[in-house]
């Protein structure tokens, strides 16, 4: 089972290729970055400037929203 709160468990994945409606541009890139390209929370948070806890929020809330789920 993927849970956001290991970032070791998560592989990459899949998504679907557009972004989804509803769903800012950035997180759907951090996410996307996260999920497809495999980079780690600290590898987003220092490209985006924000903190780790903050990249994994903007993922867990993601893979819970099924708008980033459907399509795949």
């Amino acid at each position: 089972m993927v849970t956001a709160n290991n970032q070791q468990d998560e592989l990459p994945g899949q998504l679907p290729k557009n972004r989804p409606d509803g769903v800012s541009e950035r997180n759907w890139e951090i996410v996307r970055l996260r999920v497809q390209k495999g980079l780690t929370y600290r590898e987003i948070s220092r490209n985006y400037g924000i903190s780790q806890e903050r990249v994994r929020q903007i993922v867990e809330r993601a893979l819970l929203d099924e708008r980033y789920l459907t399509g795949c």
